[in-house]
C-alpha cells in the first residue's frame, strides 16, 4: 500500500492500523520525506505538526533560492556582499568579502537593544540597522556593495533595510 516511498526511502516500514504507519531505519530527513510523499498521494493519513511540516516546506524553499541566488552574486573586495538574515523577532546585516572570506560590517536588530535604540515595530528596527550597517560600511571605506537578500523577497523588512542603507550612503 505504501510500499514504494518506503523502499526509495531504503527503510522498513509496516503499516499497523489504518492511520498508522511505523517506518524504521531512516534518518529524521528521510522520516519527513517519506511521510510527505505518503500525505501528498492522495490517500488519507492524519499527520499531526501541520504546521511544522508547513514551516519546513517554507525554509526549504528559501534555502533554495538562496543558493540560486548565490550563484550569481558574490562579494569581492572591491564590492562586497551586503548579506541579509531574518527571523521572526530580528534582523542581521552583514558586509562580507567573499574573496578572502572575512565579515568587513556587521549590524543587527540585537546591536539596537544594547545601544538603547530599540524601539518601534520590526520594519523601524530594520531601518535603523541599515543605517548602522551603511555607517560601519562607510567607516570601513567601503561604498559599493551588492546586496544579497538571502532568499527572501525584496519586501517589507528587507526593502526598508536596503532602502535606509542605500539612503545612508552605500551604492547598490
Amino acid at each position: 500500500m505504501f510500499e514504494v516511498p518506503a523502499r526509495q526511502a531504503g527503510g522498513n516500514f509496516e503499516c499497523q492500523e489504518f492511520f498508522s504507519i511505523v517506518i524504521r531505519s531512516l534518518t529524521l530527513q528521510r522520516v519527513a520525506d517519506v511521510a510527505f510523499t505518503v500525505h501528498f498521494q492522495g490517500n488519507e493519513v492524519e499527520s499531526r505538526g501541520e504546521g511544522l511540516k508547513r514551516f519546513e516546506i517554507k525554509r526549504e524553499a528559501r534555502i533554495k533560492r538562496h543558493r540560486r541566488v548565490r550563484k550569481k552574486v558574490s562579494g569581492t573586495s572591491e564590492r562586497p556582499r551586503l548579506s541579509v538574515y531574518k527571523s521572526a523577532r530580528h534582523i542581521y546585516a552583514q558586509i562580507i568579502d567573499d574573496d578572502s572570506g572575512h565579515t568587513l560590517a556587521a549590524a543587527s536588530s540585537l546591536s539596537l537593544r544594547t545601544a538603547g535604540q530599540e524601539q518601534g515595530d520590526k520594519k523601524e528596527r530594520a531601518k535603523a540597522v541599515g543605517k548602522m550597517v551603511a555607517e560601519a560600511a562607510l567607516k570601513a571605506q567601503i561604498k559599493r556593495v551588492v546586496l544579497d537578500r538571502g532568499g527572501y523577497r525584496y519586501h517589507g523588512r528587507v526593502k526598508a533595510l536596503a532602502d535606509c542603507a542605500r539612503e545612508s550612503g552605500l551604492e547598490f
